[in-house]
């Protein structure tokens, strides 16, 4: 009679385990992945949100959430998948630094700087990546390239930017190898940033598969707004990419949008500003993807 009223308890006991877990994660164990939401945009049909950084804070983002199960990999690999699969974010914004050593880490400078613990004023790019990654939660925060790439690899994503800033010839040219590798080149583009000479061409190490992009910020920061405005940058730029302020400087009725198959507006934090420039853009990043996509203004 004992055991049958133990064995009762315990059928009562997984049960309830059943039901929380269903609660709790949707039950995608037992029912399968869902099915991946639509592309997050700004509209129905409007420009695409894009993810700068890969999430707003992606070294305080938790390896699971009260909503959804666990995740794999560093914070930024965390963020990212749970972006997709969970917001429908299908495009990236990513910086990539080249450390002391060659190797090639994906993060933005400061932000690494921060959770390495390095000195005020120290550089990330001075040290290697064994050093690195020694360095407080630097790597979490800044997996290589080549992590990154094999972490999300096969999962659909529409386009990432990777921002190059300071990056020689060898350095662009084993990088832009690395993309193609893992066969991402057709949907990923440089970011150029050059403020003092707008006009400078690429270097020679970037091969034609991989497609080119030019960011500029306003005047004010050494930027010519009419190589937007106009669409006068050179035809090599697959994408261009306009501060909102340089996009607010240009006439209703310019021509930016012809002939560039993709124009990315930075950076549109607020949903005011995400629909103004909507209807000039293919694409608007912004460093909270998450709020735009869930308070449904996407």
């Amino acid at each position: 009679m004992r055991a049958g009223k133990c064995f009762l308890l315990l059928v009562v006991a997984a049960t309830c385990l059943a039901v929380l877990y269903v609660e709790v994660y949707g039950g995608a164990a037992l029912a399968g992945p869902p099915a991946p939401p639509p592309p997050c945009r700004v509209g129905a049909r409007g420009p695409l949100v894009c993810s700068h950084k890969g999430f707003h804070q992606p070294w305080a983002f938790p390896k699971h959430t009260p909503l959804f199960p666990p995740l794999p990999g560093s914070s930024l690999v965390r963020s990212v998948t749970w972006l997709r699969k969970y917001l429908g974010v299908r495009c990236f914004d990513l910086d990539l630094i080249a450390l002391a050593d060659g190797a090639v880490v994906v993060g933005h400078p400061r932000d690494v700087a921060k959770h390495a613990a390095l000195a005020p004023g120290a550089a990330v790019e001075s040290l290697t990546l064994a050093q690195l990654h020694l360095r407080g939660r630097a790597a979490d925060v800044a997996p290589t390239l080549a992590a990154f790439l094999e972490a999300v690899a096969g999962e659909p994503v529409e386009v990432v930017t990777f921002e190059a800033k300071g990056f020689d010839n060898a350095t662009l040219a084993a990088t832009a190898a690395l993309l193609e590798k893992h066969r991402v080149a057709g949907r990923a583009h440089y970011m150029v940033w050059n403020p003092a000479d707008p006009h400078a061409p690429l270097p020679a190490a970037l091969p034609e598969s991989v497609p080119a992009a030019l960011g500029v910020r306003d005047a004010a920061h050494g930027g010519d707004p009419a190589l937007f405005c106009d669409n006068t940058a050179p035809a090599r730029y697959a994408m261009l990419a306009p501060s909102k302020e340089v996009l607010a400087a240009c006439p209703a009725g310019d021509a930016l949008r012809a002939g560039r198959p993709r124009v990315a507006v930075w950076n549109v934090h607020a949903a005011d500003d995400a629909r103004r420039v909507a209807a000039r853009a293919t694409t608007v990043i912004t460093d909270y993807p998450a709020a735009l996509c869930l308070r449904g203004e996407a």
